[in-house]
């Protein structure tokens, strides 16, 4: 299979090289679509993404408001070799998948806002639900090892959300909205944005509320976020960003299969009495200094509180976890020895105080702290080759009353290479390694011989713009993951945590083209094939679908008129590590969404899962499905100042 992985790679790769080559269509005008674009979250400095040894997405402010996506997880999912694994079909919740990871993946792909790691200590998924996706700027996806810039969890990839401030405003602007929609759904959001001199910020608060598709199945929750920035001067900039999320939740649990495909059963609830609440509150800090040709130093410090209390029946359970967390990196740039340097050194820790357990019985509590440090040097060799080499070092100790004391070191490294063929080509390959250490959850249950995962990972691909209005992507992934950490509910009363002894092989393939034949018309199709098995047993890694396809188009019918019309497909997976359980079968849905803008007002009306499939993303066992909504229908108004 890797062999012809690698072949089916190079047919396709050929003829976009050969394209981008060619010259047809113009070349010294600018792609339309991201190839000059400029990535923060690959490094932790601006670059554009043609230098980036790794398959990159950028999601601007733009195609957010193309999109038909009306939260973070849904406009995640729809990006290439993104999967979705999802509870109740709301974002409370829900994890997104990156190159394989299957049923770990919460805990093998980081995700981050505004550079604050929000993928917590413990098992659960990191709160996408926190982030309103009105107040989205930008996303950045970086598939791949991350495990040298960022550390820990950098195993499938990192997820970098960006959030809307006021430095880009001039004067004063902001939003009103309003929405309706299936299951008793409305929603209020206002934010505000400003500029005034070397001054700006931003402040939004929005609510939501709806019954559920499902019995007990409700959500209320709701956000404030802030942001201030002072360019004290043209040396100097300070910045504060918070956030402060608040929810309560049903859960309704899972289904059998057989419920699962009945549109009525599926609906149902076998836990009625079980429920939750989260408060989660964050705020960072940040300064960065110009030094000119000194280099640049960038500096974050971050704190995170979250409290969850929650109910399994008739008992009451409570999380609270504080979370600090500081980065710092220094950038220069130089020339030795005939070539052209950008050395990057930067340091990290993050320090979790975590408790957990029955109320009315002693709560365990656990105290994790990372740290590490990492270099990492872009080498222009000639015009246009550059070799990327980084390496980081790091250290993880975890200790509680109820988890055996561990102190791990562990490292990570990767070396790229990227050639520019054009000015809208560009070719890379790269090797790199990263781990995984356990969470507390997984420390505090385990069969006592638990350890840190390490993987590596080869990866090669091509960007090219081929005309003036069309761009391709591909890229083909190979990676070995070695004490792969996981859940094994067949040993014990209640089963462990421990480590894989085969080793795990992900194989895949992702490409992605994006077309605007038109100014008004938008046209973007991805594929992905994953193939991630255990060596030995040659069994396939639960949740990880081989295929998935998505389609999208945005057509703008009238000047003022926008229609987007997106579908995805999502092939059969696996539900557990025997593969002896029946598959989750296949799904196919697609979505539609109607914007008109008159003035300063924007009016949506749009229907997700247009042809009612009966379908569920997430199960564990035969007993354990988790169906998605059915047919359903949302509208909304925002007025614009």
């Amino acid at each position: 299979m890797r062999f012809f992985l690698a072949a089916l790679g190079l047919a396709l790769l050929l003829p976009l090289v050969a394209l981008a080559q060619d010259g047809t269509g113009a070349a010294d005008k600018t792609s339309p679509y991201v190839m000059d674009e400029v990535v923060v979250s690959a490094n932790r400095v601006a670059e554009p993404i043609r230098q980036v040894p790794h398959n990159v997405t950028i999601i601007t402010r733009e195609e957010i408001e193309r999109s038909g996506s009306n939260s973070v997880s849904d406009l995640l999912a729809r990006q290439v070799g993104v999967s979705q694994q999802n509870y109740y079909g709301t974002d409370r919740n829900a994890v997104v998948d990156l190159r394989g990871q299957g049923n770990l993946a919460a805990q093998n792909v980081l995700v981050m806002v505004d550079g604050q790691r929000i993928t917590p200590a413990d098992m659960a998924a990191a709160p996408l639900n926190a982030v309103p996706l009105g107040e989205v700027e930008r996303i950045e996806i970086v598939r791949g090892p991350g495990g040298v810039v960022y550390g820990d969890r950098a195993v499938g990839g990192v997820i970098n959300i960006i959030t809307r401030k006021g430095d880009a405003a001039k004067g004063v602007s902001g939003s009103l909205a309003a929405g309706y929609g299936s299951y008793d759904a409305t929603s209020y959001k206002a934010a505000v944005r400003g500029r005034e001199g070397a001054v700006y910020g931003s402040l939004a608060a929005s609510t939501s509320d709806t019954t559920g598709y499902r019995a007990n199945g409700a959500l209320w929750q709701q956000d404030f976020l802030g942001s201030a920035g002072w360019e004290a001067n043209p040396a100097l900039t300070l910045s504060l960003t918070s956030a402060y999320h608040e929810d309560r939740y049903g859960q309704p649990g899972g289904v059998s299969r057989a419920a699962a495909l009945s549109r009525d059963a599926r609906r149902l609830t076998g836990t009625p009495n079980d429920y939750g609440e989260t408060t989660d509150g964050r705020i960072q800090g940040g300064a960065k200094l110009d030094l000119d040709a000194l280099g640049s130093l960038d500096y974050h410090l971050g704190y995170r509180a979250r409290e969850n209390p929650y109910a399994y029946g008739a008992t009451r359970y409570k999380i609270n976890d504080e979370t600090v967390n500081s980065d710092l990196a220094y950038t220069v740039g130089f020339d030795l020895l005939g070539l052209k340097h950008t050395l990057r050194l930067g340091g990290d820790f993050w320090n979790s105080s975590y408790t957990s357990g029955s109320v009315a019985a002693n709560r365990n509590s656990s105290n994790v702290w990372s740290g590490g440090g990492f270099a990492h040097d872009a080498i222009t060799l000639v015009r246009d080759l550059s070799l990327q080499l980084g390496y980081r070092y790091n250290r993880y100790e975890a200790y509680g009353e109820d988890i055996p004391t561990n102190n791990w070191n562990n490292n990570a490294y990767e070396l790229g290479l990227v050639y520019d063929l054009t000015k809208k080509a560009s070719l890379y390959a790269s090797y790199a390694s990263t781990f995984r250490t356990p969470t507390v959850d997984e420390l505090n249950w385990q069969d006592g011989m638990l350890r840190p995962q390490t993987s590596r990972s080869m990866e090669t691909g091509v960007r090219a713009g081929l005309l003036d209005n069309l761009e391709a992507t591909l890229a083909v992934f190979h990676s070995v993951t070695k004490n792969e950490i996981w859940y094994d509910g067949s040993r014990g009363a209640w089963g462990v945590n421990c480590n894989y002894t085969d080793a795990v092989v992900r194989n895949g393939l992702e490409t992605e083209w994006r077309y605007r034949p038109f100014k008004v018309l938008g046209l973007r199709a991805n594929y992905a094939y994953t193939k991630a098995t255990f060596d030995q047993q040659k069994t396939t890694v639960p949740l990880v679908p081989r295929h998935t396809a998505k389609l999208s188009a945005d057509w703008n019918i009238l000047p003022a008129l926008l229609l987007n019309v997106s579908g995805t497909y999502v092939s059969s997976r696996q539900v557990n590590a025997a593969n002896s359980l029946p598959p989750i079968w296949s799904y196919t849905v697609v979505d539609a969404k109607l914007a008109w803008t008159i003035d300063k007002f924007r009016i949506t009306a749009g229907v997700n899962n247009l042809f009612d499939s009966c379908y569920t993303t997430l199960a564990f066992s035969n007993t354990s499905y988790y169906p998605m909504p059915t047919r359903n229908f949302y509208s909304g108004v925002e007025w614009s100042f």
